[in-house]
């Protein structure tokens, strides 16, 4: 059998032998090995009843060891009667095993839920990941419940913007795994609320009725970067000494001006071997997102590759130098992309990467 459940520290035992014939009797147990005068666990006789029966409960403590191990092992307890009146003891010790899981092993997880799915978010032609996993620029959150070899296995999970807010609030049913995008808790669209910090209470339950609360912490952010250009700007691009198919990109914005409360990730970067007139809605362009540090708007972004260029493939002979195109946005922590496009060229032969074997003189 298996027992378990919040709060609970104590099993409920009976006596069928005892039969309906009441009787004055005490008892006396002893987990994992059988009582005696000098080692038992219930410090020594207890009176069970003075009219007890088969169907009379004995309420046996769980050893402290025992509880939140949720190794699923069998514990045995024995026990030993006593008939008061004339002391005439049990000659035979009763025993029975019991799964003791008063705990949940679960791995709960709350994330940017672009994470998990871009498709909804970004037009087909934005590849885009290393996004913060803290941060969410919409109303919402990946939810991941992992069954981490729990003893009843995980059953079901409830998600609140508090401890409170579980008790009404509808069970999500979980096997095994759970991977789900769900509403920000506490967030609501009349009244508006507010980007900021907001908790997510998840509350885990197994098969038995344990539970296991986690709180998480997501900041909503939906405020794309807002960058002003001086003019001064400086982009500058060479090829990268692997070969010229491979661009280093350095930039210098420190003149810029950036409004950005959350902090920059990265750029995406987008090239084409024809000038595009207006890049922000050309779904001809593949913007792929690079993690940068921005440091003020000073960085470089090394080993760019013009084969992300529509049509562009890596050169097998010699052919002429041309010219690329390259646009780039700045994208947030949570995944907001800014509306200002840096644009650049880069001239190329397509000329392959060059790899360097050592040479071994036998």
């Amino acid at each position: 059998s298996r027992v378990g459940g919040d709060g609970r520290t104590s099993i409920r035992v009976t006596f069928p032998g005892l039969e309906a014939t009441p009787q004055n009797v005490s008892v006396r147990w002893r987990w994992g090995a059988p009582p005696t005068d000098t080692e038992n666990d219930s410090g020594g006789w207890v009176v069970l009843a003075p009219n007890a029966t088969a169907s009379t409960e004995l309420t046996v403590p769980i050893p402290a060891a025992f509880l939140n191990s949720n190794d699923c092992t069998p514990r045995t307890l024995y026990t030993q009667l006593r008939r008061n009146p004339d002391n005439i003891i049990e000659s035979r010790k009763q025993s029975a095993s019991v799964i003791i899981d008063t705990s949940v092993a679960a791995r709960v997880e709350v994330q940017n839920p672009l994470l998990y799915d871009t498709s909804s978010w970004y037009a087909s032609n934005f590849t885009v990941r290393d996004l913060d996993p803290g941060s969410t620029p919409l109303p919402q959150v990946m939810l991941r419940v992992i069954d981490d070899r729990d003893c009843s296995q995980i059953t079901r999970v409830r998600v609140a913007n508090s401890s409170a807010a579980l008790a009404v609030n509808t069970d999500l049913d979980v096997d095994d795994e759970l991977t789900a995008i769900v509403p920000l808790p506490g967030f609501t669209f009349i009244p508006p609320s507010p980007d900021g910090y907001y908790p997510v209470v998840v509350r885990v339950y197994d098969a038995l009725g344990n539970s296991k609360t986690i709180t998480k912490t997501i900041r909503l952010d939906r405020v794309s970067p807002q960058l002003s250009l001086s003019g001064s700007e400086v982009i500058t691009v060479t090829d990268s000494p692997m070969g010229d198919i491979l661009q280093d990109i350095t930039f210098d914005l420190s003149t810029a001006t950036l409004v950005e409360a959350n902090g920059i990730i990265g750029v995406l970067i987008a090239v084409s071997p024809n000038a595009v007139t207006n890049p922000a809605t050309a779904s001809t362009l593949q913007w792929i997102a690079v993690p940068v540090d921005y440091n003020g708007g000073q960085f470089t972004v090394s080993s760019w590759s013009v084969a992300n260029a529509p049509g562009v493939t890596m050169a097998t002979t010699s052919v002429a130098e041309q010219t690329f195109y390259l646009y780039i946005r700045l994208i947030d922590r949570a995944g907001n992309i800014g509306d200002t496009i840096l644009e650049t060229t880069a001239t190329s032969t397509l000329s392959p990467v060059r790899t360097f074997l050592p040479l071994t003189l036998k």
